[in-house]
């Protein structure tokens, strides 16, 4: 995998403890990466600023696909095709992560990750030359869901190491968009944790024409699939 950019990144102090884990201080990029995107996307695609100190591994990042996506018209159905969650990487680095598509569960105005619709093949990523800024880009062959709903896509961190791991955000940071379940279950990270950006966590859409209700589960039946 080849970074995107090499990031000169201003490293920031953490601050008191939030929900034990320490609290959010961006730093800015000092080259923003030019993204290759499509036209058919959902999610935040904006790269600013970096979140250093805040991942601890085995982990989860939801973030929502809202009913409208600039850029589609698709009528029937929609199908992620890939998940892509922008991330500092070091050499060292050695995870396997995979995406899934939830629905969106909650009230109207502040939907929470739901149930489990999708879930993709793991996918590796080492072999790391460069520190730098990386997209990590999760192919995904999900059903085709029902168009015009609100979903929530999933990166998960399902095992490894990452020294000096950092996240990627941008953008304006709206309240109940991205969350974090770290085993504690879903918290909001702007409006709970006070990250300051949505993470730049994003999919590419095609438009579908048989649109299947998958079988809900939760991420524990989930995970005992691949035991």
């Amino acid at each position: 995998m080849r970074p995107i950019v090499i990031a000169a990144l201003i490293l920031a102090c953490c601050g008191a403890a939030a929900a034990e884990r320490a609290a959010p201080v961006p730093a800015l990029l000092a080259s923003p990466p030019a993204l290759a995107v499509t036209d058919c996307l959902s999610g935040n695609a904006t790269a600013t600023s970096t979140y250093s100190g805040w991942w601890g591994g085995n982990e989860s990042y939801a973030r929502l696909l809202p009913a409208a996506a600039p850029g589609c018209d698709c009528s029937v159905g929609l199908s992620v095709t890939t998940a892509h969650m922008l991330l500092v990487l070091q050499p060292g680095t050695d995870i396997t992560v995979q995406a899934r598509l939830l629905t969106a569960a909650g009230a109207p105005g502040c939907l929470s990750p739901g149930s489990v619709l999708a879930i993709s093949l793991p996918r590796r990523i080492r072999d790391i030359a460069a520190a730098g800024v990386y997209d990590v880009a999760v192919p995904c062959d999900f059903v085709c869901a029902e168009a015009g709903q609100d979903y929530f896509l999933v990166v998960d961190f399902v095992s490894g190491v990452s020294p000096g791991l950092a996240l990627v955000g941008g953008g304006q940071g709206d309240d109940c968009t991205t969350w974090n379940d770290w085993g504690t279950g879903w918290n909001d990270l702007v409006g709970g944790m006070g990250f300051l950006h949505d993470l730049t966590v994003w999919a590419d859409l095609d438009c579908c024409f048989q649109a299947i209700a998958g079988e809900d589960g939760t991420w524990g039946g989930v995970k005992a699939m691949y035991r």
